[in-house]
């Protein structure tokens, strides 16, 4: 359960954000930094499937399957939106591809996603490190070797992405710039309450 963070709100929004992207785009990490930043509450949803699940995200697919893991996904999510006080919610990068999920997320929140184009997901992945050295994704066995393994995750994933309220490109700024440009989000889409 690395990276697992547990942070009390010290204000609160008028409405969730929900921040994802792309394999490699740091979602949870920015979001955390993001929290840290301002003061926001912060929720990662593959954190809490985990945390209910009682073991890890690669772990649960590998031994009960997608359809499992995407049932707790569509489930938690749900709960987290409907929860308050408002905060930013970090969501995996195939949680979008869910029609429901999709749905879900424009009706109750604001989305921002974190962009990179297909190039940038593979050299991304190229250059850090995996939970399992043979696996880039719990739903792919192998390592990376060729830009053209990357394609099919990135392509399922571009429709979940395609309506976001707003689009930050991770492909020519790092984290901390990233992260600025998401205080202003806040600042002018889901407003902070006192």
């Amino acid at each position: 359960m690395a990276d697992y963070y547990d942070h009390r709100p010290l204000v609160q929004l008028e409405r969730h954000l929900v921040l994802s992207g792309y394999f490699g785009a740091e979602t949870r990490q920015i979001g955390y930094q993001l929290a840290a930043l301002t003061g926001v509450g912060v929720t990662d949803l593959d954190r809490t499937i985990e945390h209910f699940a009682g073991k890890s995200v690669w772990e649960l697919i590998w031994t009960e399957g997608e359809g499992r893991y995407r049932y707790l996904e569509q489930q938690y999510l749900q709960r987290l939106l409907a929860a308050e006080p408002y905060e930013v919610i970090t969501l995996g990068d195939g949680a979008l591809i869910d029609k429901v999920n999709r749905r879900q997320v424009f009706e109750r929140a604001h989305l921002v996603v974190l962009d990179l184009d297909l190039a940038g997901c593979y050299w991304r992945i190229r250059n850090s490190p995996t939970s399992d050295n043979d696996y880039w994704h719990p739903l792919y066995a192998g390592p990376v070797e060729r830009f053209e393994q990357v394609r099919p995750f990135y392509e399922l994933r571009q429709p979940g992405f395609e309506r976001a309220h707003h689009r930050i490109d991770l492909g020519s700024q790092g984290r901390g710039k990233a992260v600025d440009q998401l205080i202003g989000i806040l600042e002018r889409s889901a407003p902070v309450i006192n």
